[in-house]
């Protein structure tokens, strides 16, 4: 039997949540970033937010640096190496 520690995990909050409540989490927000509903998120999803506009970060990089990070992180997610993110790809990152 698992123990309760090993059953939850915790926020930086301190919020408490199962393992069914972090499973709805990340399904909640792979479709809210699978902006076209195919069941990938492409290159331009993961750089899109939810207003439709490029996100912003507070560190300014120049196009080709923003780029580079996306490139990189979709790589490292992009375990099939076929361009996009399925959702067993991204639960595991």
């Amino acid at each position: 039997m698992k123990s309760l520690a090993r059953q939850r995990q915790v926020d930086k909050n301190h919020d408490v949540y199962t393992d069914e409540q972090l499973e709805e989490l990340l399904e909640h927000v792979f479709k809210h970033t699978d902006l076209n509903n195919d069941g990938y998120i492409s290159y331009l999803e993961y750089r899109v937010n939810d207003h439709g506009k490029i996100v912003e970060s507070e560190v300014k990089y120049g196009d080709k640096d923003l780029e580079e990070i996306v490139n990189g992180a979709l790589k490292q997610a992009d375990r099939n190496n076929d361009g996009y993110i399925d959702y067993f790809e991204y639960k595991s990152v």
